[in-house]
């Protein structure tokens, strides 16, 4: 064999190593973000549906206005038109503080939010101020 030929193979054999490798790594990126995609997808299923909280209104509350606040950002400023009426909302942060704002007499009054979301019902007591049910959206 002739010199140029030694170089030659040296020359094929080096990229036919590169090429393995790079296969080897394309390999490995596959397999990782296969398996990291499984765990997000499953961590996805188990947050989506219960990462949120849903305020109802009760039916002595139909025909009144009122605001609604959550850590001083405006939900609702409307007159409560039904009892099926619904607001969902995704806050952030860890401590949530709700405030009910009744546009006729001026009087807010506030309360803490869990944790967790859940499903929040407003009702108004004998003496006319606003109380509210916090339900874990397991409970039903």
């Amino acid at each position: 064999m002739s010199r140029a030929t030694k170089h030659l193979n040296r020359n094929k054999q080096f990229l036919i190593g590169i090429g393995v490798l790079a296969f080897a790594v394309l390999l490995v990126v596959v397999l990782f973000l296969s398996m990291s995609y499984d765990k997000f997808e499953e961590q996805m299923k188990k947050v989506a549906s219960h990462d949120y909280y849903q305020i109802e209104f009760a039916n002595d509350l139909v025909g009144e206005s009122a605001q609604i606040y959550v850590n001083d950002s405006l939900l609702f400023d409307k007159e409560i038109s039904s009892d099926t009426l619904k607001v969902k909302f995704k806050p952030f942060g860890e401590q949530h503080l709700l405030m009910l704002v009744d546009k006729e007499s001026n009087t807010a009054r506030n309360f803490n939010l869990q944790e967790k979301g859940c499903k929040i019902l407003i009702k108004k007591n004998i003496e006319g101020k606003y109380i509210i049910d916090q339900k874990d959206w397991e409970s039903k």
